[in-house]
């Protein structure tokens, strides 16, 4: 059994559920980097509707991706998790989007980090001093792959 942290940047659709493009996972190993992958949206732009379009640009403003981006087909996401997540002991997590994004694919074994009520005293800088070239248009340059290294590893790190 092993623990991992995880990360998702991505948008959300017409019911507000998260619609991931960036996916980004660590095994907690000494020897193990992250891995990250980018799924192509699960549909059409115009099968949105407006409400969720106009969140959306200012995901594409915050985080510098595109709805139609990516390399995966979106099919792929609970082939990847099952792969990579098969021994999971607990999945380390940021966000109760990612949650329910997780429990949606049946993973129930996970610790949403920011429900510690100490979290925002930890003061670990969001990730925004370098450039992610996967993110190019990024205004703020949110990154689940330096989320993982910048936050939620440091966040574990300090509740040990």
């Amino acid at each position: 059994m092993s623990f991992y942290v995880l990360d998702v940047i991505g948008f959300v659709d017409n019911t507000n559920a998260l619609v991931a493009k960036e996916l980004a996972l660590m095994p907690i190993t000494y020897n193990e980097d992250i891995k990250t992958w980018f799924f192509k949206a699960p549909y059409e732009w115009e099968q949105l509707n407006e409400k969720s379009k106009k969140y959306n640009e200012y995901i594409v403003y915050r985080d510098g991706l595109e709805w139609e981006s990516g390399a995966l087909d979106y099919d792929c996401v609970k082939e990847v998790l099952n792969k990579h997540l098969i021994d999971a002991k607990t999945i380390f997590i940021r966000h109760f989007k990612v949650g329910d994004w997780l429990a949606s694919y049946g993973f129930k074994n996970f610790c949403d980090v920011s429900q510690d009520p100490d979290y925002n005293d930890y003061n670990i800088p969001i990730c925004k001093m370098t450039p992610c070239l996967k993110h190019t248009h990024s205004i703020l340059m949110s990154c689940a792959t330096r989320n993982i290294k910048k936050i939620l590893f440091n966040v574990m790190l300090h509740c040990q």
